[in-house]
């Protein structure tokens, strides 16, 4: 089975051509492999579409059926690509708003999220992305769409509150942003 590039033509025939020059390697949503070919055009994979990315291809054939009763659902729910993508572009020294904003209206949970700092943040509402991001900083918008990322990832505890956790952490970081602005300045 080949996978070819739409971009460049590049084909891919066996494990090895997948891993010579293709950078970000990255999971999806159900079972889902992203990377980049050389072009930098993204490709995706679906488990056990080639023989070379199944989960049991290095176990012993007496375990796998062990392997297999493993429940599904109790593996980690994958980030969503275009966290990943922002992530990506926020990092780089030319950070193309367009392409965040782009990422971002795939998402409207990430979204309402930067809005909603950014207009919490100028005591006024700031309705467009494109706005918001400029203003919140490269930063904070690459802080924020983690965190709300990392929020689907809440674990039932009573001993542990994840709402509590990010108040006081909010609650923090503008006590530390009010008073670097007081006695830094």
């Amino acid at each position: 089975m080949k996978k070819i590039c739409n971009s460049c033509k590049r084909e891919y025939h066996h494990g090895n051509d997948f891993l010579n020059n293709t950078s970000r390697w990255r999971m999806g949503p159900q079972d889902t492999l992203y990377f980049n070919c050389s072009c930098q055009s993204t490709l995706a994979m679906r488990l056990g579409k080639y023989d070379w990315y199944k989960p049991d291809i290095n176990i012993a054939e007496g375990r796998k059926s062990l392997f297999h009763k493993l429940k599904l659902s109790e593996k980690l729910p994958p980030i969503q690509p275009a966290v990943y993508e922002i992530q990506y572009e926020l990092s780089k020294a030319d950070v193309s708003i367009q392409k965040v904003c782009g990422y971002l209206r795939k998402e409207p949970t990430l979204t309402a999220t930067i809005l909603g700092a950014a207009s919490s943040k100028a005591d006024c509402n700031i309705s467009q992305v494109d706005h918001a991001i400029p203003y919140l900083g490269y930063q904070q918008v690459a802080d924020l769409v983690l965190a709300a990322a990392m929020n689907q990832f809440k674990v039932p505890s009573r001993y542990f509150s994840w709402d509590d956790f990010w108040a006081e952490a909010f609650l923090n970081g503008r006590i530390s942003e009010n008073l670097a602005k007081e006695y830094l300045s």
